[in-house]
């Protein structure tokens, strides 16, 4: 791994840090970890990416399956 990728993995882990701290102390604010989702780390699937960053359809669809059970296991049944 190059330093510049290193970096920029250090620094999104800084944030979703923070996102967990502010997650933890602010009542009904809920925090979805979507790292990984993709196949990573450290590199996501190419068949779920446009590019080196960008999902594509498929790669969005499970993201966003892997976001509605996020918050299905925070929203209270009816």
């Amino acid at each position: 791994q190059t330093a510049a990728f290193q970096m920029a993995r250090d620094m999104v882990d800084h944030i979703n840090d923070q996102y967990r701290v502010m997650a933890a102390s602010v009542p009904n604010l809920h925090y979805i970890d979507l790292r990984g989702t993709l196949g990573g780390p450290p590199i996501s699937s190419p068949l779920l990416k446009t590019d080196c960053i960008h999902p594509n359809d498929q790669g969005f669809r499970v993201l966003a399956d892997r976001f509605a059970l996020g918050i299905e296991a925070v929203t209270p049944e009816k």
